[in-house]
């Protein structure tokens, strides 16, 4: 082998190292800009979620009373006050009344208490945002105040057509409005409100 083949060599063999580790410093950039996007969305995507499980639920509430020919109601549970210190908050029953209107007696989703008379399962209708399914890391149901009237306090009601049977002050601002925080956001905003027209159906406005 001549001198001049070895020399190439070795400058390939260089040039290929270079090319090495100029590639690993970018793909290092690329994952640290990605890990960063990632950690940010991860949470927003968990907000997101939880409010549109959220409204899910109470279009299945809806769907019962309708279905059902009875009261259907959410009762609301659990609310937090959603700083950043929070990690997780909110909890709530779906629920069946046992009377088109002035239900005495609730019954938690599934319908079971109509077979017996006992409420024997609540598995499907008990939503907890610190554990199971609905699990949702940093995401908190703010405080929803003065909703409802007893014996339906802190409660969202549908009658048997699909109307929401709330009282008038419920609606200062035209819906019920509820309110769920990403108390991750890092300094930023970030919350969506699951606002309940009277007529029943839910719309979702989301502040980032």
């Amino acid at each position: 082998m001549s001198a001049s083949s070895a020399e190439r060599r070795r400058r390939t063999r260089r040039f290929t190292l270079l090319e090495l580790v100029v590639t690993i410093a970018l793909v290092s950039i690329i994952a640290s800009i990605g890990w960063v996007s990632t950690r940010d969305q991860l949470p927003r995507y968990r907000l997101q979620k939880a409010a549109k499980l959220m409204r899910n639920d109470i279009e299945l509430v809806r769907h019962e009373a309708i279905f059902r020919g009875k009261e259907a109601r959410l009762l609301l549970q659990k609310s937090g006050t959603c700083d950043p210190e929070t990690p997780a908050v909110g909890a709530w029953l779906l629920q069946i009344g046992d009377q088109p209107t002035g239900s005495t007696k609730w019954d938690t989703f599934p319908a079971d208490a109509q077979d017996d008379g006992t409420d024997d399962d609540a598995g499907q209708g008990t939503i907890d945002l610190t554990a199971g399914d609905r699990a949702a890391k940093n995401i908190c149901l703010e405080n929803w105040g003065d909703l409802g009237i007893a014996p339906n306090q802190d409660a969202i009601v549908f009658n048997s057509r699909g109307w929401v049977r709330n009282p008038d002050d419920d609606y200062a601002s035209g819906f019920i409005g509820l309110t769920l925080v990403n108390t991750d956001a890092r300094g930023h905003l970030e919350t969506v409100e699951l606002r309940i027209a009277k007529s029943g159906t839910t719309m979702l406005r989301t502040t980032y």
